[in-house]
């Protein structure tokens, strides 16, 4: 059994496989980039050193692994890439704000939830100017934890686009919604 290339996500664990057979039975042990594994309780060897486990992987784990099979024989060697991926990307929405009609002196949201919510700093716009802050706290807007707009007591002014904006270090995501008043 060989080891196979493998993307992982950061945080998750994964296991190498590597097994050979020979007469006599081959030693097996393992190189990180070139390097001899080192054992810690980040990184295990198991089943007489058959299985590499890396719990809790970190993107510095994204590399070449490789799997010596040696006895008095001869040597073999085989190697698999692995990807230790970072959650974070460029922003998602996962719930976009949708078009809607508003009766006025009723109150209305406008969903904006994001697939990752860590590191993602969500403003909202309306007809393209930034929604204050000071505004926000009025009574007029408010936002949810999940990043929902809420409009209340709905006036004929409140009538426009509206434009959810996640954005972190990696870009930007923008959805918008035509709001119209009756």
């Amino acid at each position: 059994m060989a080891p196979q290339n493998q993307t992982i996500k950061i945080g998750k664990s994964f296991v190498l496989e590597c097994d050979a057979d020979g007469n006599p039975i081959p030693s097996i042990t393992w190189q990180f980039n070139g390097a001899a594994v080192v054992v810690s309780q980040h990184l295990t060897l198991e089943n007489e050193n058959t299985e590499l486990i890396v719990n809790n992987a970190q993107e510095s784990d994204s590399g070449l692994y490789t799997c010596i099979a040696e006895n008095e024989n001869g040597r073999t060697t085989i190697a698999a890439t692995v990807t230790v991926e970072g959650m974070l990307g460029i922003p998602r929405i996962s719930i976009e704000p949708f078009n809607l009609e508003a009766f006025i002196g009723t109150t209305i949201e406008l969903p904006c939830k994001a697939a990752e919510p860590s590191g993602i700093k969500l403003t909202w716009r309306k007809d393209g100017r930034l929604i204050d802050p000071i505004i926000l706290s009025s009574e007029k807007y408010e936002i949810s934890g999940t990043g929902s707009l809420f409009v209340k007591n709905v006036t004929i002014f409140d009538g426009g686009r509206y434009e959810c904006s996640l954005k972190n270090e990696f870009g930007r995501a923008t959805a918008s919604a035509l709001i119209t008043i009756r």
